[in-house]
């Protein structure tokens, strides 16, 4: 891989990046639609109740396609790390990072959308645990970089459903 390809494919994950970030605002914006809705007679509390399932199911969409854009992520982040510019592997690191924090806040909406995602989650942790594992490239760029700092050891927020 070239850094002008990692640049491009950078460049189409920001603008997939964005779109799904007002996906993910629309779809907030239909839950709490959905729980506006009346409640005055059993057939409405049974149409709310639907409309609040049916809003939850579709804002789990722009979560699990986060969880997965965080992954590439990383991954080009990994690629640049090992063709680029010494002097700047630490903003590498930085962007898988926040990848990193892309993927824990999407597999923790997630996981409250749907109360119930083990794919999603299987995924956001497999992708935490890509930059932090000991037999990572990044373990040493994280622990010796003066910039990015090993966080200390704890549970990652990408394993809790």
């Amino acid at each position: 891989m070239t850094i002008g390809r990692i640049i491009t494919e950078v460049d189409e994950l920001r603008g997939i990046a964005l779109r799904l970030a007002e996906a993910d605002a629309d779809a907030f914006t239909a839950v709490t639609g959905a729980r506006t809705l009346s409640q005055s007679t059993e057939e409405e509390k049974a149409g709310r109740s639907a409309a609040i399932a049916q809003a939850l199911a579709s804002a789990a969409w722009p979560q699990a396609q986060t969880i997965s854009i965080a992954g590439m992520v990383v991954d080009l982040a990994v690629a640049l790390a090992a063709i680029g510019n010494p002097n700047v592997i630490s903003d590498a690191a930085a962007a898988a990072e926040a990848a990193r924090a892309a993927c824990s806040r999407a597999a923790s909406s997630s996981a409250r959308s749907t109360q119930s995602r083990p794919a999603s989650a299987k995924l956001a942790v497999s992708i935490a645990n890509r930059s932090r594992s000991p037999a990572s490239p990044w373990s040493a760029v994280i622990a010796c970089s003066g910039i990015v700092q090993q966080p200390p050891a704890r549970p990652d927020p990408c394993s809790h459903q």
